[in-house]
């Protein structure tokens, strides 16, 4: 299965599991704190360039291998495969 087909899929199923609002699309992650509640994201709209935050009990940062929640809570550490200084880095 092509791995596009099978994210539209998982969407389709979170959405039906857990409302039309549980994912949200169209943002770039900038940094996140912790809050008494939990954790307190914050990005970039990319339609409109402003500024967001999300307020929310976890975050998952599942956004792949030069995954920029990992970057914010490893900031030494290359990601898995490669090493600092390597090209691209």
């Amino acid at each position: 299965m092509h791995r596009g087909r099978l994210h539209l899929m998982l969407l389709k199923a979170v959405r039906e599991w857990l409302g039309a609002d549980a994912v949200r699309t169209g943002r770039v992650f900038r940094r996140f704190e912790q809050t008494a509640d939990g954790v307190r994201v914050h990005f970039l709209d990319r339609a409109s360039g402003e500024p967001t935050a999300e307020d929310a009990g976890l975050l998952i940062g599942s956004d792949g291998i030069d995954s920029a929640v990992r970057a914010r809570l490893y900031p030494g550490e290359a990601p898995p495969g490669r090493r600092l200084g390597d090209v691209g880095e």
